[in-house]
């Protein structure tokens, strides 16, 4: 360390210093006052080297505005200065460090410092962003994709007036329409604190719909990443790790149309092969002649039991949907909206009945014994079968009448009208799908909700229609298709009302009816408990409305726990039920 008293005049300023810190006010130096008295003067002697082209003259390292608070309070004194030998890597690593302690640093400026050391000197993004307390490689990347945003952006990035998670937002779209993200900019630099979030994901919206192109729920997912696509020259990246995909609210949107189309038209074979992969299911050729399967509520469990089995049945072939809009029960099976499971059987899921109705009625006269308790075992697997198929439809049914009520109730209050307009819209929709006779079950709510005297319940009025209308179908294999009322909902209140749905909205609680397990909400086949049922090991205790259970391991279960019986579904009845 050297300390030399130097003329401020032949001390020249750290060139990696930004411009932007060289120039200061009176004001910018009042807290520095003290330097003016000799008994005080600095408390720390900036450093300086000398000039590397040996001119006579030095480089500030450090300390400009001691400097100029000298200059100001002690005008044509010589000031204190520790002369060291320094590279230019040091000088820049001084500048950043001092800079980076600066609490009015601006996101701009710190990006530019990493940048620059970076370009310089060659070094790693988190040795970069050290330097100004920066020590993730995410945030430090985030901070350098700013410096992509048109000037106009840049100048107004700052808390007060841009704030650098929203800048962060308009990177992608700068490079559709740079002008309107200046104007987008400019926008929220006017908005109140509270607002600028609405104000810029509102603007944003608006043009990526008009400039952008939608990545659908069915179009394909954005952590894919393909393989080398027909007509591209490059491997596509997935869309999550791509610069031109962009988030904004509930929407993903792609900037880059060319590869979004090569996607798109590889996605649906992509999910084919996938799906097969998972499965252990061949992929349909022309000579198997398959017929897509017709899954709804009341085989859905046996189809599941063919996906799940240790063999899959040879029958089996999976072919690409060609509206992925459809087949919603598909979809929830085969995790895929592009894939259907086919069949090369005509008769896989029909009935007994229909199955054995084209088929010679066998001699069981000339049975031999063996082929007679064959027979026997095969026609009481069908008829289990079938029992279970009934039970899993009437489960199906308790549910979504459970699910109608119970995410009306959940998502009404979220609604933001009130008053006349609320009252207004719930009159309109009054118009709209009506419960009918063979949806007894949700007769009372909706009876209970129709009148609609105060908002609130105006609120659930509207949201229970606008859910019925979507969910209620000509077919009732339709209506009560669990995994097509969970798509519909979602739909209706995330996509179209941009409603939250509570945690365990589509967990269904156990029903507590004449005809089901209380204890792990198994259904009987029909609506009453039969002399086949109990021979199965169902039992109602005393009378109805008591607690019903389907076998001896649930009523052990019920005596180990008694408030496992408590009633706790709104949409189905028994003697214990309030009504909802």
């Amino acid at each position: 360390m050297t300390i030399q008293l130097l003329d401020p005049q032949l001390i020249d300023p750290n060139p990696f210093q930004p411009a932007t810190r060289l120039e200061f006010t009176a004001d910018d130096l009042a807290d520095l006052s003290s330097i003016a008295d000799p008994a005080i003067g600095l408390r720390s002697v900036p450093t300086v080297r000398h000039h590397p082209e040996g001119n006579g003259r030095y480089q500030r390292c450090d300390g400009h505005r001691r400097a100029a608070a000298w200059q100001l309070y002690r005008p044509c004194e010589p000031m204190p200065n520790d002369v060291q030998d320094l590279t230019d890597r040091q000088m820049y690593d001084y500048m950043a460090i001092e800079n980076g302690q600066r609490q009015d640093l601006t996101p701009i400026e710190k990006a530019l410092i990493i940048q620059g050391h970076i370009k310089r000197f060659g070094t790693t993004q988190i040795v970069a962003g050290e330097l100004v307390g920066i020590r993730t490689q995410g945030a430090v990347s985030n901070l350098i994709k700013l410096l992509s945003l048109p000037a106009g952006v840049q100048a107004l990035v700052n808390p007060q007036q841009v704030p650098q998670r929203i800048a962060r937002t308009l990177v992608g779209p700068a490079r559709l329409d740079p002008q309107a993200v200046v104007k987008i900019a400019q926008a929220v630099a006017a908005a109140a604190d509270d607002d600028k979030e609405n104000v810029a994901e509102n603007e944003l919206s608006n043009l990526l719909r008009s400039k952008a192109v939608v990545i659908g729920w069915a179009h394909f997912k954005t952590d894919w990443q393909p393989g080398f696509i027909v007509g591209q020259q490059k491997t596509p990246l997935s869309c999550e790790a791509c610069e031109f995909f962009i988030r904004n609210g509930n929407f993903h949107y792609c900037i880059d149309k060319a590869c979004y189309t090569a996607k798109r038209a590889a996605w649906p074979q992509a999910e084919l092969n996938r799906a097969s992969e998972k499965f252990g299911i061949p992929i349909a050729v022309p000579a198997d002649k398959a017929k897509t399967l017709n899954v709804d509520f009341r085989n859905e469990s046996r189809v599941k039991g063919w996906l799940t089995a240790k063999h899959r049945p040879d029958h089996l072939r999976l072919v690409l949907n060609p509206n992925p809009q459809i087949h919603m029960s598909q979809n929830a099976l085969l995790d895929s909206p592009h894939v259907l499971l086919a069949s090369t059987d005509p008769h896989a899921l029909d009935g007994p009945a229909e199955k054995k109705s084209s088929e010679p009625t066998p001699d069981r006269a000339a049975e031999s014994t063996a082929q007679r308790a064959k027979r026997i075992a095969a026609e009481e697997q069908e008829a289990e079968q079938r029992r279970g198929e009934r039970s899993a439809a009437r489960k199906s049914r308790a549910d979504v009448t459970w699910l109608m009520q119970q995410v009306t109730l959940d998502t009404a209050a979220q609604l933001k009208i009130e008053g006349g307009i609320l009252e207004v819209a719930a009159h309109d929709i009054s118009r709209s799908t009506h419960v009918s006779s063979d949806w007894p079950e949700l007769l009372p709510f909706e009876k209970t909700i129709h009148a609609h005297k105060d908002d609130a319940t105006r609120k659930r009025y509207i949201v229970f229609k606008l859910l019925l209308a979507v969910v209620y179908a000509f077919r009732p294999n339709e209506t009560f298709s669990w995994s097509r009322a969970l798509s519909k909902i979602t739909g209706v209140v995330e996509g179209d009302l941009k409603l939250k749905l509570k945690p365990g909205w589509d967990n269904p609680p156990i029903s507590h009816t004449d005809a089901n397990c209380w204890v792990c909400g198994q259904f009987t086949p029909g609506p009453a408990i039969t002399g086949i049922d109990r021979s199965l090991g169902w039992e109602q205790r005393s009378n109805p409305g008591s607690v019903v259970t389907c076998s001896p391991e649930c009523r052990k279960k019920l005596n180990a726990s008694p408030a496992s019986a408590h009633p706790a579904n709104p949409s189905t009845k028994s003697s214990k039920q309030k009504k909802p």
